[in-house]
């Protein structure tokens, strides 16, 4: 009984119920939400923002944060459009991303890490290096014109489910078990719930972090590929400026807390797919695509207040007890 209180309680399920309630209320107001092709389309949607929350949920877990995930994801899909156009494989292209995405990963775990720099100013400094040094990359100019088997990759589908969408849930799949099952991750958890305690324990935090923002940029790297893919057409000076306010936005409202130590990956899942379909369904009603922002806005209040009702509610258990 216990534990099936605990799920009902619990942050993710709250988010879960919403999820459904705002469907059902979109699919109300416009016939064509719950249609196959609109489902498959917000499934697309939904797939680079979460891909990348997933990585900077690793950094959240630490307390710390990650303004230069925008910054990151456009240099990757720049570099990947440009790699792929020289006749590459589609691994090494990959493969590469990735590893750029780490390398600016691990610029941001320096200044945090060895430099202990606060992350909002470190990353908000990386957001803007990393920005220009992708449009130095690319000279400016619109990168696209990439091959058809490269297209395939963020716009083919599998059984019906668009290709990104599956590789968002494997990264999720993925992200889960590290945080469950592996050590790395426990440590994670341990560093943002309480770093004293962590350093007492005997835990080397510099690693720890290092190796959070690495795998952040590793995440946004794979993403920067699939946006190339999936677009067909690059600009380094606008692609992912916006990105940064969105995925705080689903991690917030996945139950993830600035001060760190406190979510789950499930939680950071489920608010990226709260966010699409809002998202989705305030355009096919036909709302100024002004009021989006406020409306995502008013869900984060929504969902921060009743993640502070919940804390409040087992402080007092606990007092009781």
């Amino acid at each position: 009984m216990k534990k099936k209180n605990k799920i009902l309680e619990s942050q993710e399920f709250m988010i879960l119920i919403f999820i459904i309630v705002v469907s059902i209320v979109f699919a109300v107001i416009s016939d064509n939400f719950s249609s196959p092709s609109n489902i498959q389309l917000i499934f697309s949607q939904v797939a680079i923002n979460g891909i990348c929350t997933i990585g900077v949920s690793m950094v959240v877990f630490l307390g710390g944060i990650d303004l230069s995930s925008g910054s990151i994801l456009s240099l990757c899909a720049a570099c990947s459009g440009m790699i792929v156009n020289t006749g590459m494989p589609l691994v090494v292209t990959i493969l590469c991303s990735v590893l750029i995405g780490m390398s600016c990963g691990l610029l941001n775990g320096f200044l945090v890490a060895r430099l202990r720099i606060p992350p909002i100013i470190a990353t908000l400094a990386s957001m803007n290096i990393i920005r220009g040094l992708a449009i130095i990359v690319t000279g400016g100019d619109w990168i696209t014109g990439f091959p058809e088997s490269f297209n395939g990759i963020g716009q083919g589908r599998v059984f019906g489910l668009p290709i990104p969408f599956l590789i968002f849930l494997a990264v999720t799949a993925l992200a889960a078990i590290l945080f469950r099952y592996v050590n790395i991750g426990r440590k994670i958890y341990a560093v943002g719930g309480n770093i004293a305690a962590a350093e007492l324990a005997g835990l080397d935090v510099v690693r720890v972090k290092l190796f959070a923002y690495i795998l952040c940029g590793a995440t946004i790297g794979l993403a920067g590929t699939i946006y190339a893919s999936m677009v067909g057409t690059i600009s380094a000076s606008t692609t992912g400026s916006s990105l940064g306010f969105q995925i705080l936005a689903a991690a917030l409202i996945g139950g993830l807390s600035i001060n760190g130590g406190k979510g789950t990956v499930l939680g950071s899942f489920l608010g990226v797919v709260l966010l699409g379909v809002i998202k989705n369904g305030l355009i096919l009603s036909k709302v100024s695509e002004y009021w989006i922002d406020a409306v995502t806005g008013a869900v984060i209040l929504i969902a921060l207040t009743i993640n502070a009702v919940q804390i409040i509610r087992r402080q007092r258990r606990v007092t009781i007890s």
